[in-house]
């Protein structure tokens, strides 16, 4: 009984253990599918010690078989209790560590994507929407290509693919699209994970280096400049990245130390394998500030010794943050070896410097001098001991006191190089560099000034830049050609309608205007007799189709003509035989000065009649209103027109000429303008046609008016050679 009891009692806390267990089941807890099989075996446990507790207390009689059996169960459901425990914390940390893992991948800086095999964005973190401006459901209804810029569409799906047969793809760089258009630059790598041999999915960590691309954008535009700036400058120039690499190089370096771009500065100029001691690079990048850096020796592209003096200056940012350093390099080997040799010979020395074209001169920290070369002498015409020991300042600037610009004190000041370019009075330029010239202590004991006349390199320059402007005006020039023949496209368009226009007007006006001429003629001929009126107005009609007619003929010829059929002849003659057919129709005298040593033409006289015609016809009009306007006066106006020809070698000349109104200048530039009138029944036609024969005979076409004074044209034909 007292076993029964115990174990009673162990099965009631048993079961109150096991109720426990079932409120954190269903209150979430437990959460994985071992919870029913769990469930299952804490009801059976809760069974189990009902069980005891009744045979316990006589309740219920004692179960043999089926209590050995419940028995039996019971330390099975303990196990599996435990068991479904130990899975449960399981799962409990596996859920922390994907929370953890989900945290990293939302909070990441870099751009995750995963995608499908298909291209689909399956997922994003915070970066990849916060940089594109999507959202995550926005995103996962996208293609990867559709936040690619079109340009990188193909390299990307040719890394994809890759990609998907299992190659991982490293720093790989694309450009990406925002949600409004603008441009990302990413550089980042590829994978996928690949099960049974089949692509599961593929992970995109890229990195924004859109700032990056920017100062690498920012630097090419510096190297450009600097390349075009330091052609012939005499010291080498180089952007040092922050990685101590060269980034870029002046020819000057590059011919002194062999292609350094790509190459640490120190393993360059110094063939060290680290930073060299008191690098200026360092300190700048520290500091922030310009660095003159002792001089620094090394061996140059053919392994010669070389020594160079080196000043760093920062490149910043717009933030003002330093992003590179530009290193001023000026090869110092000359100077070390003169001033090595200076202990051997003063001779040599002298040789070296005095066959330099610039002016060298050194002077100690009161300016004064202590040795010049000879082009330095030479320039002032003294000799050398008669210049060492005067003042540069009285002999060069004729000054008692030191220049205030002066680039030597100013060097020995800041203890670096200085440059300057200056004109003197007779017009010539030149570039002077200053020199700091320090002890062993490094203190300042003097300074050197070489000074070099860029007089003919600025003429150069200046040609350049006239040769530009000069370049400019011949665009300009050419524009407005191509703007005058766009003009004139144009006008040949319209042109071109006006004659499709012409060519069916021109017929449903022909049919009417012959009926109405041959009524006029019949009725002329019926009632010619009936009286004076009746006469004059039958002729008016008569005239008037006739004038039609001559608008149809100008409308046709203008705008569709016909190829001139040109013989070779005598241009006098057939001009004698058109005035001779028109005389009777002008009240004006045709004055003839034909030329008898006109060569012969070739010529179509249909259309030669045609210009005479016209020019005559415009003659006739300009004489017109000047003979009503001298009316009224004591000496009445006597109208002419003067018919010439003339020849020069390889051309024959008519002109017209007439002692009518004359022509403003406006009118006379547009007078060859088709449609283009100052009659208020004319056509505008007569000088267009003029120039378009002129044109088809191979020539050309003048006019010159004086308003008042009359107008002359002249149409120049080609001679028969």
């Amino acid at each position: 009984m007292n076993m029964v009891s115990t174990l009673s009692a162990l099965g009631v806390l048993c079961s109150l253990f096991s109720l426990g267990l079932l409120i954190f089941s269903f209150g979430g807890v437990f959460h994985r599918p071992t919870t029913t099989l769990f469930i299952a075996f804490v009801t059976l446990n809760g069974f189990i010690a009902v069980s005891n507790f009744l045979q316990w207390s006589g309740i219920y009689p004692p179960m043999d078989r089926l209590g050995d059996f419940i028995g039996t169960l019971m330390p099975l459901s303990w196990a599996f209790i435990f068991y479904a425990i130990i899975q449960e914390l399981t799962v409990q940390d596996l859920l922390a560590k994907e929370e953890q893992y989900r945290d990293l991948f939302d909070n990441a800086e870099e751009l995750i994507l995963k995608l499908s095999p298909q291209g689909e964005v399956v997922k994003s973190n915070k970066s990849v929407m916060e940089t594109l401006g999507y959202s995550g459901e926005e995103l996962t209804r996208l293609e990867v290509r559709n936040l690619l810029h079109p340009d990188d569409v193909g390299e990307f799906q040719e890394t994809f693919l890759r990609v998907l047969k299992g190659s991982t793809e490293k720093n790989r760089q694309f450009t990406l699209l925002t949600k409004d258009g603008c441009q990302v630059a990413v550089e980042g790598n590829l994978s996928s994970r690949i099960e049974g041999n089949h692509p599961v999915f593929v992970r995109c960590i890229f990195r924004n280096i859109s700032d990056r691309k920017v100062a690498e954008e920012a630097l090419r535009m510096e190297r450009n400049h600097l390349e075009t700036i330091t052609g012939n400058i005499g010291a080498g120039l180089a952007i040092i990245s922050r990685d101590f690499r060269t980034l870029w190089a002046n020819g000057i370096l590059k011919m002194l130390f062999g292609e350094v771009e790509g190459k640490t500065c120190y393993e360059t100029y110094n063939q060290r394998s680290q930073i060299c001691p008191g690098c200026g690079a360092l300190e700048v990048f520290e500091k922030g500030v310009e660095k003159a850096v002792n001089e620094q020796v090394g061996t140059d592209a053919d392994g010669n010794l070389i020594w160079s003096q080196i000043i760093a200056t920062p490149i910043r940012d717009q933030e003002g943050q330093v992003k590179a350093v530009l290193e001023l390099v000026v090869p110092i080997t000359e100077r070390k070896r003169m001033e090595e040799e200076l202990h051997r010979s003063e001779h040599e020395k002298r040789i070296i410097l005095d066959s330099l074209m610039e002016n060298v001169i050194y002077t100690d920290v009161t300016m004064k001098i202590v040795w010049a070369n000879k082009t330095a002498c030479d320039s002032v015409g003294m000799k050398r001991e008669d210049v060492i020991g005067r003042y540069c300042y009285t002999l060069w600037g004729e000054r008692d006191d030191p220049c205030h610009d002066c680039i030597v004190l100013k060097a020995i000041r800041t203890g670096r190089r200085q440059e300057i370019e200056k004109e003197t009075p007779d017009g010539r330029t030149w570039l002077n560099q200053g020199y700091p010239i320090t002890d062993a202590s490094g203190e300042a004991i003097g300074g050197l000034e070489v000074s070099l006349d860029i007089t003919e390199r600025k003429r150069v320059e200046e040609e350049l830049a006239s040769h530009r402007t000069r370049l400019e005006e011949l665009v300009m020039e050419r524009t407005r050609q191509l703007e005058e023949a766009r003009d004139e496209l144009v006008k040949r368009e319209r042109l071109a309608a006006l004659g499709q226009l012409t060519a069916t007007v021109s017929h449903e006006l022909r049919n009417p205007l012959g009926v109405i001429y041959s009524s006029a003629y019949y009725l002329q001929r019926i009632l010619g007799n009936s009286g004076e009126k009746i006469s004059k107005h039958l002729q008016r009609i008569t005239n008037q189709v006739m004038m039609c007619n001559t608008i149809v003929d100008d409308l046709l010829e203008y705008t569709r003509g016909r190829s001139p059929e040109m013989f070779p002849g005598d241009l006098n003659a057939a001009l004698q035989k058109i005035l001779d057919d028109l005389a009777s129709v002008y009240d004006f005298p045709l004055i003839r000065d034909l030329s008898p040593e006109l060569p012969q033409v070739s010529f179509d006289a249909g259309k030669i009649r045609r210009v005479v015609t016209n020019l005559l016809e415009n003659a006739r009009q300009a004489l017109t209103p000047q003979q009503q306007g001298d009316q009224g006066s004591n000496a009445p106006h006597a109208p002419w027109v003067r018919i010439a020809t003339r020849a020069e070698p390889g051309t024959v000349f008519i002109q017209v000429e007439d002692n009518g109104v004359g022509m403003n200048e406006e009118t006379a530039r547009r007078a060859f303008e088709p449609l283009f009138t100052t009659r208020a029944r004319g056509t505008g036609l007569g000088l267009a046609i003029v120039r378009n024969v002129a044109e088809e005979h191979g020539g050309h076409v003048s006019l010159e008016s004086v308003p008042g004074g009359g107008t002359r044209v002249t149409v120049s034909l080609p001679a028969i050679a």
